[in-house]
């Protein structure tokens, strides 16, 4: 299949791992070497160069060069304008994408705004679209009024409907009125050298927030503990509202 990639976040060299992005990177090319034939449309970063191992990446220009969108402050009148910037011109640019592409599928990381993009070429061109939530879209997003109407608009158009966790994919869900899927967002990560024989070693890098789960794992952990290596390690590196009470449990379940 053609398929188009949407999304805010994608890496702007190979070499990149700032954001959300390197999992859209890696789902590109893994698409790639199933056979499929992916083009892959995101907003100019700084730096950015097209060496990726899927068809073509376009970079189209905005009022920013940032590596993240996360970071415009709607509070800010430049930061309104921006992202108004990557609105439109990705609109635009979708468009312009998808008529010389001629993509069969679209898939858009995230909802807003790829996901508006993708709904300008459905109305012009009948593509199909599919979107994947991310905690931004509803946890933040979601909360705006008006941005909950948009967020029902591109939900209930689209073929398909994602979210990267179980109560994101529920509220999702109860925005749009239509069934929500989990699909988790990931990333390839070699094995070093190093790591080979070290045993039951793992890493939790995160916010200590119950969006993130750090109290579940906890939980998972002592609860498997008898059937896990007596070598087993976690390790976690964080910050955020759970950090005092994680701390306490651990210490109550003797971890």
């Amino acid at each position: 299949m053609r398929i188009a990639l949407f999304t805010t976040s994608f890496p702007s060299h190979r070499e990149s791992a700032v954001n959300a992005g390197i999992s859209a990177k890696d789902f590109a090319e893994e698409l790639t070497a199933l056979g499929h034939e992916v083009a892959v449309l995101t907003p100019y970063k700084r730096g950015a160069r097209h060496a990726f191992g899927h068809r073509e990446t376009v970079f189209f220009r905005w009022l920013g060069a940032s590596d993240s969108l996360s970071h415009i402050s709607l509070r800010n009148p430049l930061g309104i304008l921006q992202l108004a910037s990557v609105v439109c011109m990705g609109a635009l640019a979708a468009l312009r994408m998808a008529a010389r592409f001629r993509p069969e599928h679209i898939i858009c990381f995230w909802v807003f705004p790829c996901g508006f993009w993708a709904c300008m070429v459905q109305m012009l061109l009948h593509t199909p679209y599919s979107v994947w939530a991310l905690g931004s879209d509803i946890w933040t997003l979601g909360r705006i009024c008006w941005m909950r109407l948009v967020l029902r608009w591109i939900g209930r158009r689209a073929s398909r409907r994602y979210a990267d966790g179980l109560g994101l994919g529920r509220e999702f869900e109860s925005i749009v009125g239509k069934p929500v899927a989990f699909l988790a967002t990931s990333r390839v990560l070699s094995m070093p050298a190093t790591a080979q024989g070290s045993g039951g070693f793992y890493l939790y890098l995160g916010r200590y927030h119950p969006n993130k789960g750090i109290d579940l794992l906890i939980e998972a952990i002592a609860r498997s503990l008898p059937g896990l290596p007596g070598n087993f390690k976690l390790r976690a590196h964080g910050f955020g509202p759970l950090e005092a009470s994680a701390r306490a449990r651990v210490r109550e379940l003797h971890l």
